[in-house]
């Protein structure tokens, strides 16, 4: 089975998680930063909303992930995808898509993904940020 899947909006990384609440005597817990649960709640809407099937994929599976972020300035206002080499690291990019596959319904634990790919543009002067899958 093929499927793919259109994020609209900047690609996100997967934020440190942040520990809070520990005291002396007291447990504390891990929190994902607003931001990146933020975009892997909305990620994780579209991609449930354009899911053809009722269950979560049970196989191991190959994931594609094309993140096609905000074009600056110095580009200039004409031109095509440019490689995008600095921050957001790919990885961190990658484990927010899968966080939110799992989120989403279609995988049933991210360790299913056999295989990753992670490209990471400029968008064209003519496009908008998103994510690909």
């Amino acid at each position: 089975m093929i499927w793919s899947c259109t994020i609209p909006g900047e690609p996100i990384a997967k934020g440190r998680p942040r520990f809070v609440g520990a005291k002396l005597g007291r447990r504390g817990h891990v929190m994902t930063p607003e931001r990146t649960r933020h975009w892997e709640t909305g990620a994780s809407h579209v991609m449930r909303s354009s899911w053809p099937e009722r269950n979560a994929l049970r196989l191991p599976v190959t994931l594609s992930i094309t993140a096609i972020m905000p074009r600056p300035q110095r580009l200039g206002a004409k031109g095509g995808r440019e490689p995008h080499a600095v921050r957001p690291d790919a990885d961190n990019i990658a484990k927010a898509v899968k966080d939110a596959l799992q989120t989403a319904g279609v995988i049933l634990d991210d360790a299913q993904v056999v295989r990753l790919e992670v490209t990471k543009l400029y968008a064209a002067a003519d496009e908008q940020p998103h994510v690909y899958l």
